[in-house]
């Protein structure tokens, strides 16, 4: 079944497009993942061959389900492997709509990069958010609603200079370039500290352990051993 994966912002400029590359890149390896871009402010910074959402509109009027998952599946644009892309539009996806998309199972994920809030049906919900304290303390007021109390937030731009003490739960990515030529095969490279925080992400999204492995440090002169034998006869 898909998971669908919303990401918000109580502002512009917070980052939410990287953070949906960032996941989208991560979860790709593991399945199909539909990015959605749900917000009238980015229709214009897109190539203008992308797919616009108003294609999913279109499609989810069709009476045959297979008629219609299949033009939706077809009319995506792949900007990656395992990774397709809608761009956004004047007209927004609604709730109702979402719903309807994520019960045709056409991808294993969906991304939906989006300043409003649908967490009524979504899997995952993640606010980003940059570290300002006015801005933390909106979004924990925010959470007191019960429909956005099991949101996750994500402080994007993170320094160890924080003012504000956040908490174990809030996830964290230090200052990472925001991605470019998003819809031409763009490229990702995050540091250690912010591969292990989209790591834990990752596990709370799909309720498993993907944390990256530790590099073995190869001994090539056997040292430690030839210590432990040495002590053995008092040297």
């Amino acid at each position: 079944m898909t998971k669908l994966i919303t990401i918000t912002s109580i502002r512009a400029g917070t980052g939410r497009t990287t953070v949906a590359a960032i996941l989208a890149e991560k979860l790709s390896k593991q399945g199909t993942v539909l990015i959605i871009d749900n917000n009238k402010s980015n229709i214009n910074i897109y190539d203008v061959k992308v797919s616009s959402i108003e294609n999913i509109k279109l499609y989810l009027c069709l009476e045959n389900k297979e008629s219609c998952k299949n033009a939706i599946k077809e009319s995506a644009t792949e900007i990656k492997n395992n990774i397709f892309f809608f761009s956004g539009s004047q007209e927004l996806l609604t709730e109702k709509e979402l719903k309807f998309l994520k019960e045709q199972d056409n991808f294993d994920y969906i991304i939906l990069d989006t300043m409003e809030q649908i967490p009524s049906i979504a899997d995952t919900c993640i606010t980003v958010i940059n570290p300002n304290i006015h801005e933390y303390h909106k979004y924990i007021e925010a959470k007191k609603d019960e429909e956005l109390s099991k949101s996750n937030i994500l402080i994007n731009k993170y320094t160890d200079e924080i003012e504000f003490k956040t908490s174990i739960e809030d996830f964290k990515l230090y200052f990472c370039s925001e991605i470019i030529n998003f819809t031409n095969s763009y490229e990702l490279n995050l540091q250690e500290d912010n591969d292990n925080e989209i790591s834990k992400l990752i596990e709370k999204i799909t309720g498993e352990n993907h944390k990256p492995r530790k590099r073995k440090i190869f001994d090539l002169m056997n040292i430690k051993n030839k210590k432990k034998e040495g002590n053995k006869i008092g040297i």
